[in-house]
């Protein structure tokens, strides 16, 4: 029987299951992490000194990571207020960094961010119509967040 949902790894409910609020909590806990995550930066070390107010923050667990972090590398880290959490995140999902102010997205390779993209310049031959849709364009997708000004 399968215990854990495919995306996310959420615990699911079965019948005859004892402590099943204790198995609901900690799926709402889980879905309320990774549903539009913010992640307050990517780092190896777990941060010191939290407290149960600092409940809900997370991380992107970066290489070589130490302590209780330590195999859990590329793994988001959710701090649910006494204990930490780990969550693969599946390909295509997005996060999104505050110490940036970036979105990154989830690939085969790991989590990748687009870069800044110039606007058109050079060239021997200008096509204005060209440059000026292509300017539009890139404008229009900075302004949605999708690629970082």
């Amino acid at each position: 029987m399968v215990e854990t949902t495919p995306k996310f790894g959420l615990p699911l409910l079965y019948t005859a299951q004892a402590n099943k609020e204790i198995i609901h909590n900690e799926a709402l806990m889980l879905l309320d992490a990774t549903i539009l995550p913010v992640i307050v930066a990517e780092q190896a070390d777990p941060p010191a000194d939290l407290t149960s107010g600092d409940s809900g923050k997370s991380w992107l667990v970066a290489a070589n990571p130490t302590g209780v972090w330590e195999n859990e590398e590329g793994r988001l880290a959710f701090w649910m207020g006494d204990s930490w959490r780990f969550v693969e995140a599946p390909e295509r999902s997005r996060i999104f960094r505050s110490d940036l102010a970036v979105e990154f997205l989830k690939r085969s390779d790991g989590w990748f961010s687009p870069s800044t993209m110039a606007d058109p310049s050079g060239g021997a031959v200008v096509d204005n119509e060209a440059r000026q849709a292509i300017t539009s364009i890139l404008s229009f997708l900075r302004s949605t967040g999708a690629i970082p000004t």
